[in-house]
């Protein structure tokens, strides 16, 4: 028996909660868990499996999803102990190393997990972003009296900004169209539009691991206190739902640094984007990410 056993969608709940969000590392996990239950539409488009290492949920969790072409192993670390999730990686047969594999939000105990199993299975890393986590519990308090500013109006996108959302994502890759049109398709993004053209001026949208990503404004829109403005409507909106809210920021991004201070979230933690590829495919893959 494969060492990665997959775990039936009537135990996702499980998984989930065993995460306790009251600790700031458990947040990630919790989310990425609870977001697939509350939109399970998400589970075909990204082909998500979760696995638990030997079918134990105290062992953690990894998870399969598939963008594309984007693939990701999401590695859930239960503690600092990864024994279980380490000897599991190493000998499983169905993770194919031979693509590009991105290792997404990785915390410290991840990090290192993958430096010791990379020699071991003849993977290397061909690419890292170091982010800073940024979190506003569910317990904090909304922002009071928030008004649009003048000639602007808070809604969700449509299908038709597809393609404007995804040109200005620096991390774009071929099928990201795709990515966005599912989260338009949940109700898992927000703009900030002209009342008198109805352009789309400034967005945020949650991903499937349920954090803020992809805020942007457009650069002749700029300095209009939109993004704040924005950042507080979402903020507002799902602390109105009950839920924490949080985001990972490119650690040389100064700008959104600066913004989310101002919007009070705490600074929890880093994440690392890794991306990995068979020792023997890394010239043959180098140029995929």
């Amino acid at each position: 028996m494969d060492p990665l056993v997959e775990i039936s969608s009537k135990r996702w709940p499980e998984i989930r909660d065993s995460f306790d969000t009251r600790n700031p590392r458990d947040i990630t996990g919790y989310y990425m868990m609870d977001i697939p239950l509350r939109h399970p539409e998400l589970v075909d488009a990204f082909s998500i499996k979760v696995f638990c290492p030997y079918g134990l949920i105290e062992n953690g969790a990894v998870l399969f999803i598939d963008k594309g072409a984007l693939k990701e192993v999401v590695i859930l670390a239960k503690n600092n102990n990864t024994e279980q999730l380490e000897k599991a990686i190493v000998n499983t047969k169905r993770i194919d190393w031979s693509e590009v594999l991105c290792v997404p939000w990785a915390d410290a105990p991840v990090t290192r997990l993958m430096k010791r199993v990379c020699p071991k299975i003849g993977v290397k890393m061909i690419k890292s972003t170091a982010t800073i986590r940024h979190v506003r519990s569910k317990d904090s308090e909304p922002f009071e009296d928030l008004e649009a500013p003048p000639g602007t109006y808070a809604a969700p996108l449509d299908v038709k900004h597809v393609d404007q959302v995804d040109r200005a994502w620096v991390f774009r890759y071929p099928t990201s169209p795709r990515f966005y049109r599912t989260l338009i398709n949940n109700q898992l993004t927000y703009g900030l539009f002209s009342t008198d053209d109805h352009a789309l001026l400034c967005w945020v949208t949650i991903c499937e691991a349920g954090y803020l990503t992809h805020l942007f404004c457009e650069e002749q829109h700029r300095k209009k206190g939109y993004a704040e403005y924005l950042g507080k409507y979402v903020t507002n909106d799902q602390l109105r739902l009950g839920r924490d809210v949080f985001c990972y920021v490119v650690e040389d991004n100064l700008a959104s640094m600066k913004l989310f201070r101002k919007l009070d979230y705490d600074v929890i933690g880093r994440g690392v984007w890794m991306y990995f590829t068979r020792e023997d495919k890394v010239k043959e893959n180098a140029g995929l990410v």
